[in-house]
Order: structure tokens, then C-alpha cells, then sequence
């Protein structure tokens, strides 16, 4: 492809997009904007020679050098930015950025997609015909975009799913010294570096106006696996870990990927704090608030909360950084490596909590997140890869369109005792439970099928097998009416997990079922 090839694909992308677009080079100047951006931001983004320091809130130019270099080593999915408007107010707007290099040079495409209703024309009367006739083809557009988006991302967990369930099925077989072990972590870690990705990238395709459906999640079960998994990536680093988790804890009211997201990276934050000897402090509690909580510089309404600390023995941060933690631009990592707490921040006030932060210099920081919870105690499944024989007697039927799902499933069941059967439509499903209906104890069914839909076979299975069990698989994090731990497993999944909820659904049936 020539220059003037790849000049002109991006130079439509920008025009075609209904949303602001504008390219930046590693300068931080604006070298184009499209129609959407310069509504937005006004004409001070035609010119050659705008820096990014215009139209970003309260950035200087060294904080716009370090942001740019962030995205092109993390590349983060997506970032929250405080933009200067053109009639001079300040828009917080969720941003996709991402960096690419064409014929020698580099430059940095920002999408501010959160912003489309306010790139909208100004409003006329409300009788004028030509509103609708504008807003109509943009939403069009955006809805398409959306839909292929969702597509993706539902294809990159049904492949994901078959990665992580071999690479976790293969890791449980090896032995501790194996010599491909290591390299068998990082693909699994890889996998769960895309499988973020992929939620992010769902997360996109979600309409402001789909409301999640309440999600359970065992905050103790996800601490207790992320502590396991940096103790196998801080190989070198030899962490202390002090653990009180409370017992009677309550069910969190948020998605798991979302928190596993958020404690990840505080407690990479607390790792690399600047110990020499690291010693992490995991403590969780209950918090039910019947007044307005003050904690350092959270102010959260009265509640039912699971309250999430993390504390660290590091250098600490200084009162004059303190308030700053919280900025997109900020971090204060070596080599401006990290991207701050502003992610974390975002997602966790979007759940409806909140985050408190305090901190000695020389002596450490305790981060402190508040997470909405369900006033029920969370219990977590017993483990039990150990038991090779859970399944004895058992008959489950997998029923998904994708064959790399179907093949995970079998092959993880199948070595744990189950008798597995599979197919991949719903009409084939229906046929094997109408002559192995006497043996089958539970279906896995995949939301998202065609002809025949998840939803309509898991209806047609309680209706005329109640005494199967069923349980919804999806890419979906939220799927209406099955998004409870009990009745949904969302992919990807790893082993542990596949063998957790199966076990979970079969101990439900009556005895007899059973």
C-alpha cells in the first residue's frame, strides 16, 4: 500500500465517523479532526499547529508527552478524558485512542465515542422536519458499529474460551518444575490479557440503555486466585502476604471481570509501591452504613457495601500528590509506565461504590474500595480439580455453535468422569434429550444460537424436562433472566471454573434427578 494509500484510509475513516476523531502526532500536536471533533471543540482544531494541551483539561505538555506514551506501550482499551468544549464548559467522555506507525510515521488516532449527543446539530424548533432527517443516518451508523463490535467480541470469548480451558486443563496436568511451564503461564496470561480486552470491547457495544441485570460475585474467591496468580508471576519478587478475609462476607453487586480488572491493578500498584521486602495487606469486612461515611477523600451514601482493602508497606505518596491519584494523565511509576487509579476509579463509581486512599510517606498506602453488595453471604464451591472421578455417573450435553468450545468442554468433563454428549443446534439438542432423556442430568447451553435460540431451548428444557438442569453459557456479561452465578457461566471460562458450576448445578437436583 503507497502513502498517499494509507493517507487516504485514514483521512475517511476520520470523515466517515459520527463521532469527534482527531489524529496527534508523538508531539501532541492535532494533525487532522474531523466535522464531529470540530463541532465540539470549535474551530481551534483546524489549524496545523493545535496542541493536545487545547482541548485537554488542565494537561501541560509533559503530562501529554507521558499520556502518549502510555498508549503506545500499555495500550489501554479505552480512557475517561476531561476535554475542553468550544462553549468553554469541561466534558468528561470515555475516549478509544489507539497508536499506529504508516510508511515511517507515527501517530496516535483518539475516538471520543461517548460524546455523539453532544457533536449533535444545534437544535431547531421543535416542529422542524430536518432534526430527524440529520440524526437519523448518524444513528444508523453508530448502531452498525455497535453491532459489529458485540460480533467480535462474541467471537473472540468463544476462542478464548477453548484457549484458557486447554491452557488451564494442561497447567492442573503439569508438574510444578516442568520445563514448558512458564511458558504455558504466559500464554495463559495472555489469554487473560484478551479476555479483558474482549470485555471492553462488549462493554462498547452495550447501549446506555440495556440495563445490566444484577451480578453476584464471591469478592473472598477472586482475591484468593489473584493472590495465587502473582504469587506465580513475582517469581522474583518475593511478596509477604498478610490475609484476613471475612468469612461471613457478603455477595458483591458486580461483574466479576470487572473486579478482577480493578484489584489487579491496584494490587500492581501495591507491589511495585517500592519496597525492598513487599508485604501486602488483603483485608475484606462487611459494611452495612446507616449514615453518610466519611473515609479520607470518600464522602458514600448510606448502603450495603463489601468493603476491599489493599495496603502496602511502599514509600508511600505525598500529601501534595494525594488528591492527584485519580487523573487520567497521572501516575507515579518509573518511566511513566502506568496509568493511575483512574480506570479503577471509573469502574468502581460506576458500580455505585466508591474508593478511599490514604497514605504515609515512607510507610505505605491502604486503598480502600467500597463495592454495593447484596446483604446475603457469599459462598465459595469447594475446589475440585483434585477428584478425577467427580463426574461418575453423570451425563451432560453441551450444546453451542462453535466446534472449539464443544471440544474444551469434552475433553475438560470427559476427564473428570462425565459422559459427555455434544452438538451444535438447538434442533439436534431437542432430538438427543428426547431418546437420552433417562440419562442426561444437565444441558450447557450457549445464549446465542441460531435458528433455535439459548433462551427458547433452556425454556422448552424446564418446560418439558424438569428434572434436567440447565445451565447458560454467553460472551454476554449480562444475559437477562440467567445472569446469576447459579443458572450462568460466562465465557471465556478456565477449567477450574467449567468444574465449579457444573459441580454447583448437579448438587441443586433433588436427589433422584441426581
Amino acid at each position: 500500500m503507497t502513502t498517499f494509500q494509507t493517507k487516504m484510509d485514514v483521512a475517511l475513516l476520520l470523515e466517515s465517523a459520527v463521532w469527534p476523531a482527531f489524529l496527534v502526532d508523538p508531539a501532541g500536536i492535532i494533525r487532522r479532526a474531523n466535522k464531529a471533533a470540530i463541532q465540539f471543540f470549535g474551530p481551534i482544531v483546524e489549524t496545523q499547529n493545535t496542541s493536545l494541551t487545547s482541548v485537554l483539561s488542565g494537561s501541560t505538555a509533559d503530562e501529554v508527552a507521558r499520556v502518549l506514551t502510555q498508549i503506545e506501550q500499555v495500550a489501554p482499551p479505552s480512557l475517561a478524558l476531561t476535554f475542553k468544549v468550544k462553549d468553554g464548559s469541561a466534558a468528561i467522555v470515555q475516549t478509544f485512542v489507539c497508536a499506529f506507525t504508516r510508511e515511517g510515521e507515527k501517530r496516535f488516532l483518539f475516538q471520543l465515542h461517548g460524546a455523539g449527543q453532544t457533536v449533535s446539530p444545534a437544535p431547531t424548533k421543535p416542529d422542524a422536519p430536518a432534526a430527524a432527517g440529520v440524526a437519523a443516518p448518524a444513528k444508523q451508523k453508530v448502531d452498525r458499529a455497535t453491532q459489529l463490535a458485540r460480533s467480535v467480541a462474541l467471537d473472540l470469548n468463544n476462542t478464548l474460551t477453548s484457549i484458557m480451558g486447554h491452557c488451564s486443563w494442561i497447567l492442573g496436568q503439569m508438574e510444578p518444575d516442568h520445563k514448558w511451564r512458564k511458558s504455558m503461564e504466559e500464554i495463559n496470561r495472555a489469554a487473560a490479557k484478551s479476555a479483558e480486552i474482549a470485555e471492553n470491547l462488549a462493554a462498547f457495544s452495550r447501549s446506555d440503555k440495556e440495563k445490566e441485570a444484577t451480578v453476584s460475585s464471591n469478592v473472598n474467591a477472586l482475591l484468593r486466585r489473584l493472590q495465587n496468580e502473582f504469587q506465580l508471576m513475582m517469581k522474583d519478587i518475593k511478596v509477604q502476604w498478610d490475609t484476613e478475609l471475612e468469612e461471613q462476607l457478603y455477595s458483591a453487586r458486580c461483574d466479576e471481570n470487572k473486579l478482577l480488572q480493578v484489584f489487579t491493578r491496584v494490587l500492581d500498584n501495591a507491589v511495585q509501591s517500592g519496597a525492598v521486602q513487599p508485604r501486602i495487606n488483603l483485608h475484606t469486612r462487611n459494611a452495612d452504613l446507616l449514615a453518610t461515611l466519611q473515609d479520607a477523600n470518600l464522602r458514600l451514601q448510606p448502603g450495603c457495601y463489601v468493603c476491599v482493602e489493599i495496603a502496602d508497606n511502599g514509600k508511600g505518596i505525598p500529601n501534595e500528590i494525594l488528591p492527584r491519584v485519580f487523573e487520567p494523565f497521572f501516575t507515579t511509576k518509573a518511566g511513566h509506565k502506568g496509568l493511575g487509579l483512574a480506570w479503577v476509579y471509573g469502574a468502581v463509581t460506576n458500580a455505585g461504590g466508591g474508593i478511599a486512599i490514604s497514605s504515609v510517606n515512607h510507610q505505605g498506602t491502604s486503598v480502600r474500595i467500597y463495592i454495593p453488595a447484596h446483604k446475603r453471604v457469599s459462598r465459595e464451591t469447594a475446589i475440585v480439580a483434585l477428584r478425577s472421578d467427580i463426574g461418575a455417573g453423570k451425563t451432560i450435553l453441551l450444546v453451542d455453535d462453535e466446534d472449539l468450545v464443544l471440544s474444551v468442554g469434552q475433553t475438560v468433563l470427559s476427564a473428570y468422569g462425565y459422559t459427555v454428549l455434544t452438538t451444535t443446534s438447538a434442533e439436534k439438542a431437542l432430538s438427543l434429550l428426547d431418546l437420552h432423556k433417562e440419562k442426561i442430568n444437565l444441558v450447557i447451553v450457549d445464549w446465542v444460537m441460531p435458528n433455535i435460540s439459548g433462551k427458547e431451548l433452556m425454556e422448552r428444557i424446564r418446560a418439558e424436562y424438569p428434572s434436567i438442569a440447565v445451565l447458560c453459557t454467553s460472551g454476554y456479561a449480562h444475559v437477562p433472566g440467567v445472569s446469576g452465578n447459579t443458572d450462568f457461566l460466562q465465557k471465556p471460562f478456565t477449567t477450574q471454573k467449567l468444574l465449579e458450576r457444573v459441580k454447583d448445578k448437579l448438587a441443586s437436583l433433588p436427589a433422584a434427578a441426581a
